[in-house]
């Protein structure tokens, strides 16, 4: 029914990772289950199923311990696998969660995003006395200021770039918008924070964005940086500040568990509070035969995309 435009499908439309050129993207999905396979008794066909799409060997200790996304065997739908920018698509039966009726197409298909934002917040091991930053208000950046959110953060400090990051911050509650086109977001943080820096910095931009400069500089010392945007390659970090300042520096990647729960469930879980109209995140809609302008809309910050979805 809808399959989301995800950054790292961008990278790979701009030819930034060559080893998926060929391959049907999309790892953002919501359908309705067609046909089962033998011995499949859930989901059933006609069942709305949002689809998780981290497929490990379920052999490894990784596997063994919940915590899929550290495979080293690890396939993605959309990526290893073929992925939702197709009318049908395979997935395993585990793999495919039933959502309430309640919960549109639109909204589940954004449940990887939810996901990896929650795992964001819960990597930076956010508490109520801190001050969170997050660089990007995108849709991992709106969904990591859910995360931090949900996980009572004392104050959540966003900086964005477009109009709609601004107002959809601020209705998912943001207590600060900075607009990094316009504000010295070091200096900003700064001075928010009576000089002292953020408890928590979440990255959620990526790419060839000069964000990790920015994170170094507003985390307070004993800080911790987040990095959740997918870089495209290498790039240099001010270790010494890192060192001086006794900086923990973690990745966060895709999502695994939290309190023995998968991850993907909570935000499904969250999603079905309505807490969050995480619809709103969905800025443009198109068919799929009009994928190409869908690509070039999301690419297009100037457009005020936020999620861009194909919808069947």
């Amino acid at each position: 029914k809808v399959t989301g435009i995800c950054g790292s499908d961008l990278h790979a439309w701009r030819s930034e990772r060559p080893g998926l050129i060929g391959k049907i993207l999309g790892h953002e999905i919501s359908g309705v289950i067609s046909d089962a396979g033998v011995g499949v008794e859930s989901p059933s066909p006609g069942d709305r199923v949002a689809v998780e799409p981290l497929v490990g060997c379920g052999n490894c200790i990784f596997c063994q311990t919940g915590r899929t996304n550290l495979c080293d065997d690890l396939r993605i739908i959309g990526y290893a696998l073929p992925g939702g920018f197709a009318e049908y698509l395979n997935v395993p039966a585990e793999k495919a969660r039933a959502i309430p009726d309640h919960v549109s197409f639109e909204s589940a298909a954004l449940l990887d995003c939810v996901a990896c934002g929650l795992h964001a917040a819960q990597t930076a091991d956010v508490t109520p006395e801190d001050t969170v930053v997050i660089l990007g208000a995108g849709t991992i950046g709106l969904c990591s200021l859910v995360g931090a959110k949900l996980m009572g953060a004392g104050r959540i400090i966003v900086s964005g770039g477009y109009p709609k990051q601004f107002s959809l911050s601020k209705s998912f509650g943001a207590d600060e918008v900075m607009n990094y086109r316009r504000d010295d977001v070091v200096k900003r943080v700064l001075e928010l924070t009576d000089g002292q820096g953020a408890d928590a910095v979440i990255e959620c931009v990526g790419g060839a964005a000069s964000t990790m400069g920015q994170a170094v500089g507003v985390v307070k010392k004993k800080g911790r940086i987040v990095v959740a945007g997918g870089f495209s390659g290498s790039l240099e970090v001010d270790i010494p500040s890192l060192y001086r300042k006794e900086v923990s520096l973690m990745g966060s990647f895709c999502y695994s568990l939290w309190n023995y729960r998968p991850v993907f469930d909570i935000a499904l879980q969250v999603m079905a509070s309505k807490r969050f109209d995480f619809e709103d995140l969905v800025t443009h809609k198109f068919v799929l035969d009009e994928i190409n302008e869908a690509f070039k809309t999301a690419a297009d910050k100037g457009t005020n995309s936020v999620k861009v979805e194909i919808v069947f």
